[in-house]
């Protein structure tokens, strides 16, 4: 479902003020899958699914079931369940401006989307592969518990993960921890434009028509949980995964336009 509305709108003589929002929902569910068990529908190496009842290419894992932080023992499910969704169910956008004088504007816009998982392979690949990182290298960096839930067990010939039947479990197979909310706020965009009045231009004997100045700053603010540099911004994007890899986050930009008619 997609609704856009004007939130309020205000103009006197020399001053308008226009706020407008929007806002998308999504309800993606699976409802059959013809009598064939689920599969992971981005490959092999995907941590997502097709699954029964589930948006389509939810992410799943192995739950961790307990962890005895004494012991160092973790226990998992035998079997994947969904953690989160692939595609956002909620996004929306407010824009605000501001107009003074018929000449000079301000506008601002934000931006968010929530309910989805990023899959942070950056911080597992540096932290269970590469074994690096500062969580993975400094002892104090995370809680007992937390490294735990992350690494498993780290006593010497011990499995790190367990399944409740006693199978041994990998952190391929207990990899909660690194599918992630991506839910995000974003101050995507401030823009300052002037129109220049035609009085300053008559003194070019009308040879220019109009002309404009814009200066525009975009990405301004991010606020997320997400525990890399952005939700947003995927290595692997393809139909059934969203794969953060080493990827740069969105830029900051800073962009000035000037538009001249003759």
């Amino acid at each position: 479902m997609e609704l856009g509305l004007t939130v309020a709108a205000v103009q006197m003589n020399n001053f308008e003020w226009d706020i407008r929002a929007g806002i998308n929902t999504l309800h993606n569910e699976l409802t059959s899958l013809g009598g064939v068990a689920a599969f992971a529908p981005g490959g092999s190496f995907s941590h997502t699914r097709a699954m029964l009842g589930q948006q389509l290419g939810v992410y799943v894992s192995k739950r961790i079931k307990s962890i005895d932080e004494a012991t160092g023992l973790v226990v998992v499910a035998d079997t994947v369940s969904p953690v989160g969704n692939l595609y956002p169910t909620l996004e929306w956008n407010v824009s605000n401006s501001f107009t003074i004088m018929r000449d000079f504007r301000v506008t601002a816009l934000v931006d968010s989307k929530r309910d989805f998982i990023t899959d942070n392979f950056t911080d597992f690949y540096r932290e269970t592969q590469l074994v690096r990182g500062q969580n993975r290298l400094d002892p104090n960096k995370l809680s007992r518990r937390e490294r735990l839930r992350r690494y498993g067990n780290d006593t010497p010939g011990k499995p790190a993960f367990v399944t409740v039947t006693g199978s041994v479990a990998t952190q391929n197979d207990a990899y909660e921890a690194w599918e992630q909310p991506g839910d995000f706020v974003r101050f995507r965009e401030l823009s300052i434009s002037y129109n220049v009045p035609k009085r300053f231009l008559s003194s070019l004997r009308n040879t220019v028509q109009s002309a404009s100045i814009q200066f525009a700053m975009q990405n301004l603010k991010l606020w997320t949980q997400y525990e890399g540099p952005d939700p947003e911004v995927v290595t692997d994007s393809g139909n059934f995964s969203r794969a953060d890899f080493f990827t740069l986050p969105t830029p900051k930009r800073s962009l000035l336009r000037v538009n001249i008619t003759f």
